[in-house]
């Protein structure tokens, strides 16, 4: 039964995607061209995923990726758009203190991951 389930529900995800595409090419080719390639980026990662070793280094891809969105694209918004001439050590302060409780929260899940999924 749970087999038959998720048959029928990749079935449906797969005949929506299809869908997408068809429609997307019937209305530009330029379009059908962008769409297939957005799909295929979203079904990659679900093929690859099942591999233990594949699934190794898309986690550092992806944590990489996060790593250099957080620290270097962002980082370098607030320091050019964030800072007030009149009130720029509150903005330093705000920014910071947020970078860190997040960084904070999310250390905290990974730290506590295995007791979150336990219990």
């Amino acid at each position: 039964s749970r087999a038959l389930v998720i048959l029928l529900g990749d079935g449906v995800h797969n005949f929506v995607d299809g869908v997408a595409i068809g429609a997307s090419f019937s209305h530009s080719t330029q379009l059908g061209i962008v769409t297939t390639i957005a799909v295929i980026c979203h079904e990659l990662p679900h093929e690859l995923g099942e591999s233990k070793e594949v699934q190794m280094w898309l986690l550092a891809i992806t944590a990489g990726m996060f790593l250099y969105v957080a620290w270097i694209d962002m980082l370098a918004h607030l320091k050019h758009d964030g800072v007030h001439k009149d009130h720029w050590a509150l903005a330093c302060l705000l920014q910071h203190s947020g970078f860190a409780v997040g960084f904070i929260a999310i250390f905290a899940l990974g730290w506590f991951e295995d007791e979150l999924y336990t219990s």
